[in-house]
């Protein structure tokens, strides 16, 4: 798997897993995710590299089960952008 995973706390609407052990090279020290029980809904991930540096983000109005267009991912080369393929 490449990383493990912990529980490392837990209350009545919320868990939080550690996931570390990265394999290298990874510029990740650990993952934080806190996790809505019931729904399972991913409420915030915490990315700490190596430097010590963290990174937060906060997930809100998370949608399920909807209806995307697929033209929303269509990939259109911006006005002087040079595209490269390896």
């Amino acid at each position: 798997m490449g990383f493990n995973m912990d529980i490392v706390s837990e209350s009545a609407n919320k868990i939080q897993l550690l996931i570390k052990g990265f394999k290298s090279p990874s510029h990740l020290e650990s993952i934080r995710v806190s996790i809505e029980k019931g729904r399972w809904t991913i409420k915030v991930i915490e990315l700490y590299d190596i430097s010590g540096q963290k990174t937060t983000f906060y997930l809100e109005d998370i949608q399920r089960d909807i209806t995307i267009k697929d033209d929303l991912f269509n990939f259109k080369v911006p006005i002087g952008v040079q595209v490269m393929e390896e």
